[in-house]
C-alpha cells in the first residue's frame, strides 16, 4: 500500500516538475475563441453532462477510439511551439 503511494506522489511530483519546466520554456498560442455566449455554454454544459453516458453507450474499441483522438489532440497542442521553435 506505501509503496503505491509513494510511486504516485512520485509521478505527481515529476509532472508537476516536467510542465513548469515546459511552460517556462515554450510559450502556447492562445486559440482564436471569440466571445462565449448563452448557447455556447448551454451547448458544453450538455457536452459534460451527456459524454459520460455515451462513453457507456458505445461500444469499447469506439470509445478508446474518440479518447485517443482526444489525446491525440492535446498531444498536437502540446507539441505545436516545441517544433514551431525548432523549425524557426
Amino acid at each position: 500500500m506505501i509503496e503505491a503511494f509513494v510511486v504516485l506522489l512520485g509521478h505527481a511530483v515529476a509532472a508537476q516538475l516536467l510542465s513548469c519546466g515546459y511552460f517556462r520554456r515554450y510559450a502556447i498560442t492562445r486559440p482564436p475563441i471569440g466571445v462565449f455566449n448563452l448557447w455556447d455554454i448551454a451547448v458544453m454544459i450538455g457536452g459534460i453532462v451527456l459524454v459520460p453516458y455515451l462513453y457507456l453507450a458505445l461500444p469499447p474499441w469506439l470509445v478508446g477510439g474518440l479518447l485517443a483522438i482526444g489525446v491525440l489532440s492535446a498531444l498536437s497542442f502540446m507539441w505545436e511551439p516545441v517544433l514551431r521553435s525548432r523549425n524557426s
